[in-house]
């Protein structure tokens, strides 16, 4: 019997019980001390109500909202596609990325930049050509 719970629990996927601990819990019960193993959530995790409002699960906590990512470990924030953590730190917000960044400009959203006065975005933020160039002249 013992040998099919194994089996059951040996089969699911890991991270049903990430950030769950075991805790040993002692009562006093009718003069007799009871022991029994509970578990609960670990160092860095916090409880949450299951989609289904049925049961609990632990779910990482991160100082810093995560902004375009998710939380998937204490204080590590996981990137949604084209945003990314420029400095590699666990404690940063992920952040939309450029390819080649934007040089005189700011990454406003997954490549696309944002130019100060007197640029343009191309593929980045590149100087202005004046208007008086003919056409196809000065433009790679």
């Amino acid at each position: 019997m013992l040998l099919r719970y194994y089996i059951f629990f040996a089969l699911l996927p890991s991270g049903i019980f990430a950030g769950f601990c075991e805790k040993t819990e002692r009562r006093m019960i009718n003069g007799v001390l009871k022991t029994r193993i509970i578990k609960v959530c670990c160092f860095g995790y916090k409880q949450q109500i299951m989609n289904n409002g049925i049961g609990l699960k632990c779910v990482p906590i991160c100082k810093e909202d995560c902004g375009n990512g998710t939380c998937s470990s204490p204080n590590s924030c996981s990137c949604n596609v084209g945003y990314t953590n420029k400095d590699r730190d666990a404690s940063q917000r992920c952040v939309p990325d450029c390819d080649g960044g934007c040089g005189k400009g700011e990454c406003i959203a997954p490549n696309t930049c944002h130019c100060e006065d007197g640029y343009e975005a191309y593929n980045h933020c590149a100087l202005k050509l004046p208007q008086w160039l003919p056409l196809g002249i000065g433009k790679v």
